[in-house]
């Protein structure tokens, strides 16, 4: 074979050698990027999947671990925090019960003589200056109240109104034995006697030892709170009270209590 035959194939084959390495390059290029693009999305999928499964899998021990840990808790401890609970709450009820009684019976103790008197001095002025139409309404809810209530509530509703009223009724009687006194005292200091002569009238309260110019009736006792002093056209008859009783001037009879006697020891005036 010449030697310019041998040249020119030698230039044939390189020239095709670098054509065919080009378009393999090329080619071998896309063929790569082509399976990198596959492999990414296959494997993106695959461990998306794998991290899932293993999530499951690791919330599901999980759990079955939380079940058992509870499942295992002692009895002892259950039993311990039963006891602790009911402990303290015996301790809070009894100590909630002293606090309120001391309180109430404070407050009962506290409570003057004054204050009650104010109490039914206002309820009865409140009672007073109530308007029809508030009366009405107000009667109107309590019938409608007193339907919906039990009867169970209905006997305490009655027994604390009657206490109310029982209480409100001592306290305006003894303003009125108080003012009927004060009139009676003011009004009969001297009055005329049976027989058309002049007498006194002697002040409630006030013992008698002597009936002279003094008018006929039933008086206290200077020496004795276990009778009475009866002056008859100015003469004194002792009358004995029966039955361990005393005498109490403002009712003029015979009581068990005496609101006007204080005589210990006969003779003796405290």
């Amino acid at each position: 074979m010449s030697d310019d035959l041998k040249t020119e194939l030698a230039d044939k084959m390189t020239e095709t050698k670098r054509n065919m390495s080009k378009d393999l390059k090329t080619e071998l290029t896309n063929k790569m990027m082509e399976t990198k693009r596959n492999m990414s999305e296959d494997l993106k999928t695959e461990l998306t999947n794998k991290m899932m499964e293993t999530k499951k899998n690791m919330s599901e021990e999980l759990a079955d671990k939380m079940t058992e840990t509870k499942k295992n808790m002692s009895e002892d401890f259950k039993t311990e925090l039963t006891n602790k609970m009911t402990e303290t709450k015996k301790n809070m009820s009894e100590d909630l019960k002293t606090e309120l009684t001391n309180k109430m019976t404070e407050t009962k103790k506290n409570m003057s003589e004054d204050f009650k008197r104010e109490i039914a001095d206002k309820m009865t002025e409140t009672k007073k200056n109530m308007s029809e139409d508030l009366k009405t309404e107000i009667t109107n809810k309590m019938t409608e109240t007193k339907k919906n209530m039990s009867e169970d509530l209905k006997t305490e509703l009655a027994d604390k109104m009657t206490d109310i009223m029982m209480e409100a009724m001592q306290l305006m009687f003894e303003d009125v034995k108080t003012e009927l006194t004060e009139y009676i005292n003011k009004t009969f200091s001297h009055r005329i006697d049976q027989g058309g002569e002049p007498c006194n009238h002697v002040t409630m309260g006030d013992c008698v030892a002597d009936c002279y110019n003094i008018c006929n009736g039933d008086f206290q006792s200077c020496n004795t709170c276990t009778g009475f002093i009866t002056c008859t056209n100015h003469n004194l008859y002792n009358r004995p009270c029966f039955g361990n009783l005393v005498w109490d001037d403002t009712t003029k009879t015979c009581e068990a209590t005496s609101n006007t006697c204080n005589i210990h020891v006969q003779g003796t005036t405290t």
